[in-house]
């Protein structure tokens, strides 16, 4: 008689490598502070993609960009200094869960669960004497 493998225990893992996607699923709430172009920046975001090299965690690095009264600026030269971001307040921001993933899942994995035991018990059956 052949033996075959069963498993005894099944797992499966559901996830998302985005952080703001668990609050999606069971609610709660999540810091906000997100950065807005200002200047040509906003007239930029406007038409087109904003290049990842003008992005807030780019240009902080530049020694000509500095942080004043809520606002990031960029020096240009001894005259010229140009509005980069308006940096919002951080606030918290609640979000109700709408996804329902984790209850989706588990019913589909207890039919699935279900009509394959029903299967292999009938086999089992099937082959006693």
């Amino acid at each position: 008689m052949a033996s075959r493998w069963l498993p005894r225990t099944l797992m499966a893992e559901v996830w998302s490598r985005d952080r703001f996607m668990a609050a999606q699923e069971s609610g709660g709430s999540h810091p906000d502070a997100r950065p807005i172009p200002a200047g040509r920046l906003r007239e930029m975001a406007q038409t087109r993609v904003i290049p990842k090299s003008q992005w807030l965690d780019q240009a902080k690095n530049k020694p000509t960009v500095f942080y004043r009264a809520g606002m990031v600026f960029e020096r240009r030269d001894e005259r010229r200094i140009l509005a980069l971001y308006l940096l919002r307040p951080k606030t918290q921001i609640k979000v109700q869960p709408r996804f329902g993933m984790a209850e989706t899942v588990r019913s589909v994995a207890l039919k699935e669960y279900y009509r394959q035991m029903e299967r292999a018990l009938r086999e089992e059956l099937a082959k006693a004497p």
